[in-house]
């Protein structure tokens, strides 16, 4: 009993000593503050996240590069008030968000353009996955441009009809199917045939002097009546088309092409041997 009143009595008299609090220093303040990172709605934080999903992005690098303990030190070392995203909110989050405000960037800049041609490709890759490409180019204030406006898988037959659904389907998403003036692909069957849009049981004339002179206004002349096409002209990409008369060309020519490959192949391993 003696032994726990004395006890209590140590206790006591311990809680009524003053308490000396030690005052911070202006080094330690500075060194608290200076490892709070930013707030999510800082402008540098903006800046810096912006920075970083065009940098994933614009080199196709994978989402698991935030979570890498290198590229992590080598961010705190730049800045240590940078909160770094995680992988997770990267990739369901910040990407998506990124991926509207181009889109719409995009959209707003193609309603601005007076006409846009488009050039349309598809291929597959080593796993035989097909791909389709479209990309626009216009004039913007007097200076070039080109944005690639698609870049989607394609699943199923390569056919004329799947090419101009989702064709189609791409330019109606912009809405700019009343700009597009002119298509470019290769030479391939299928691509020429979907982009060979004609009217059912219209004929364009061979002649403009082939029309009824009795169905013609008096105040028009003959010949002067230009038949105006509604739909966008197709072009063959000039460099595919250079690109089979040069592999037509080898194929006629080849023997005497690996004649001379041995020829030089042997004049060199000659010259090596010399020196």
């Amino acid at each position: 009993m003696i032994t726990t009143s004395r006890k209590h009595r140590d206790v006591y008299i311990d809680n009524l000593k003053p308490k000396t609090e030690e005052q911070s220093t202006l080094i330690g303040f500075v060194k608290q503050t200076g490892n709070q990172k930013y707030h999510i709605n800082d402008p540098k934080q903006k800046e810096a996240t912006d920075a970083l999903i065009q940098f994933i992005a614009g080199d196709l690098l994978q989402f698991a590069t935030v979570e890498s303990q290198s590229f992590r030190n080598f961010v705190e070392k730049l800045d240590p008030k940078f909160n770094l995203p995680s992988r997770k909110h990267l990739s369901s989050k910040l990407i998506h968000t990124k991926d509207k405000e181009v889109r719409q960037l995009l959209h707003d800049n193609l309603k601005k353009a007076g006409h846009i041609c488009l050039t349309v490709d598809l291929w597959s890759n080593r796993s035989m996955k097909g791909f389709l490409g479209i990309t626009a180019h216009y004039v913007l204030n007097w200076e070039m441009k080109s944005a690639m406006i698609a870049c989607k898988r394609f699943k199923g037959r390569h056919t004329a009809e799947n090419i101009l659904h989702e064709y189609e389907e791409c330019i109606t998403s912009f809405d700019i199917n009343d700009k597009i003036f002119c298509e470019i692909s290769d030479n391939a069957s299928n691509m020429v045939k979907a982009f060979n849009f004609s009217v059912p049981g219209y004929t364009e004339p061979d002649d403009q002097n082939s029309l009824n002179e009795d169905n013609l206004d008096g105040d028009f002349e003959q010949g002067t009546i230009e038949i105006e096409n509604p739909f966008p002209q197709h072009k063959r990409c000039y460099a595919h088309s250079l690109q089979l008369v040069i592999k037509d060309a080898f194929e006629e020519c080849g023997q005497g092409i690996q004649k001379m490959q041995f020829f030089l192949y042997r004049e060199k391993k000659m010259s090596v041997a010399v020196w």
